[in-house]
């Protein structure tokens, strides 16, 4: 996002060098859907003002007061605090495995973190609308409060998810983007709290920044922790909720479904790998037909190879056709 603030930065350069009047500035930003507070950081950086100067500006122009006026108080403690995070980088879920709380690594801004995390708490027991205030006002700093959005979920009790995750849905891809590992963690727990929520969250993020993800947690196998298993049927069981999930973990599907030297106890279920590839035949599952086939003739007495079969009858005449020879033997 701060190559986007950049873009907008170097705009209003441009139209400050043709005349444009600040009011205007202001105006146009506001039109354009950028928040206040990174209206207060184009503002700054446009007139080479300090951010005390160009909140004054913001605050106080017609369109931005209503706004500004019920959340001056947090806005002013966020900027003083500052956000002074970090996080770990996808890569490092996509070498290890899956997304385990405590593996990456994440901090904040410690004064910040309390005054989140004390506003979280009192808007807990509050009502709903009370709860949704809270939850628009921390959306509007959202490269301010995100780290601190994700440690609460790494460090917290569960009392709080609920909140968190709406509150990162309400930042709304690509500002929440770097909470994908996190969120995946809470999605594919069996027993999770919040589960409906960050489901919903990751089905509103371009699916191309997901799926890395969740292949990751496919084949980064590990035999010597039981929780990798637990993690596959936990994919297995979110896939579904969207198709462009399911079409591009397919393929890494198939492959766990083809291998057979699984540690005792830590094999993938087979009747989740499979209910995963039903969907997508015939029109993008065809790569699957050899494994569902070697599933059925293998399993031939177990309902999971009655499964493979019912499968199999769900390809295309003209893929069966290249494997007629074989499908006798069933």
């Amino acid at each position: 996002m701060k190559k986007d603030l950049d873009q907008i930065i170097s705009k209003y350069k441009e139209y400050r060098v043709s005349g444009g009047s600040r009011d205007t500035v202001v105006s146009r930003l506001h039109e354009e859907g950028v928040s206040i507070l990174d209206s207060m950081k184009v503002v700054r950086a446009v007139y080479g003002i300090n951010l005390a100067e160009a909140k004054k500006i913001v605050t106080e122009h017609p369109l931005w007061r209503e706004v500004a006026r019920p959340t001056q108080s947090l806005l002013e403690e966020i900027m003083a605090l500052g956000p002074e995070a970090s996080y770990g980088d996808w890569l490092e879920v996509y070498r290890f495995g899956f997304p385990q709380r405590g593996r990456l690594h994440v901090f904040a801004n410690r004064p910040l973190l309390n005054k989140v995390e004390a506003l979280l708490e009192n808007a807990r027991m509050a009502a709903k609308e009370a709860q949704r205030n809270l939850i628009q006002q921390l959306a509007q700093y959202p490269d301010e409060v995100i780290d601190v959005l994700i440690v609460l979920l790494s460090e917290h009790d569960m009392s709080l998810w609920e909140l968190i995750i709406s509150t990162l849905h309400e930042i709304g891809f690509p500002r929440n983007a770097r909470a994908i590992p996190w969120l995946i963690d809470i999605a594919i727990d069996p027993h999770p709290v919040a589960l409906n929520a960050a489901i919903a969250t990751l089905h509103d993020m371009n699916s191309d920044e997901v799926a890395p993800y969740l292949t990751a947690i496919l084949l980064n196998r590990d035999d010597e922790n039981n929780e990798w298993r637990d993690g596959v049927i936990g994919v297995c069981r979110l896939l579904p909720q969207k198709m462009e999930w399911m079409i591009a973990c397919g393929p890494s599907i198939a492959y766990l479904l083809a291998q057979s030297d699984y540690k005792p106890g830590n094999e993938p279920d087979k009747e989740a790998l499979l209910s995963v590839l039903e969907p997508l035949i015939p029109s993008s599952g065809s790569y699957a037909l050899p494994v569902v086939y070697r599933v059925a003739l293998l399993e031939r007495e177990s309902n999971v190879g009655k499964k493979a079969k019912e499968i199999l009858s769900l390809f295309s005449d003209p893929d069966l056709r290249l494997y007629r020879y074989r499908l006798e033997d069933l």
